[in-house]
């Protein structure tokens, strides 16, 4: 196996065209460049395929019977399992119209009919890394996430997440143990109203407001909060 295969391994592509004897073309371009290989003559097997198994890349013809390579891009971007996917279309409509029409529906690419096959290779291999770099960064900012609410969680103290307008977007299980409430139960209130209603003088700037609102750290101590219970 090369370099460039092994650096593709993994990586899956989709091939979409009602003609076999294109997608006859796109398989032995592509067989030996470490792709997992995928292919549909048609659009509803082609947007079956592509949410089983979402490909990195999907090489899609324009004119299909049914539906057309621009239907099944729209339903693909629509679909949060598989809108991530870059959309390559394929066509022999070498025209702008349709080149703007099929980018703005979420297309990443196009390829001109007939196919060169260099132009193919290249054309997926990049969008193919591209797609996975997005891919693993998306998973390590998962980990990171439930690291830190891990880490949330653990502390004794109450922590709130608040949102500009102080609505409670996290609540760790210390804060619901003081508000005398679940966590969850939290989650969707206003602070300022849950904690502070008819406490804060008419025109006064209740705690940690400019916080929210304008991103100015503040550090206040000693604040007197009612609980969720209103005690």
């Amino acid at each position: 196996m090369t370099d460039a295969s092994s650096e593709n391994t993994g990586a899956t592509v989709l091939l979409v065209d009602d003609n076999p004897q294109n997608l006859k073309v796109l398989y032995e371009t592509l067989k030996d460049k470490g792709y997992r290989l995928l292919i549909a003559n048609e659009g509803s097997k082609a947007l079956d395929l592509a949410r089983r198994h979402q490909p990195e890349v999907i090489l899609l013809d324009i004119m299909m019977p049914e539906l057309d390579g621009y239907q099944v891009c729209e339903q693909l971007k629509a679909d949060p399992a598989t809108a991530d996917s870059a959309v390559v279309f394929l066509s022999a409509l070498d025209d702008v119209d349709a080149k703007v029409r099929g980018f703005a529906l979420g297309g990443a690419d196009y390829i001109s009919k007939p196919f060169q096959a260099q132009e193919v290779i290249a054309r997926v291999r990049t969008h193919a890394r591209v797609i996975r770099l997005e891919r693993q960064l998306q998973e390590r900012n998962r980990e990171l996430e439930n690291d830190q609410t891990r880490i949330l969680n653990s502390i004794s103290e109450g922590i709130y997440g608040l949102d500009e307008h102080g609505i409670i977007e996290f609540a760790n299980p210390a804060a619901g143990l003081i508000s005398r409430c679940n966590a969850e139960e939290l989650v969707g209130q206003n602070f300022f109203q849950l904690h502070f209603a008819g406490m804060v003088p008419e025109g006064a700037t209740m705690p940690v407001m400019a916080t929210c609102s304008q991103g100015v750290a503040e550090s206040q101590r000693g604040i007197a909060m009612l609980r969720a219970d209103g005690s």
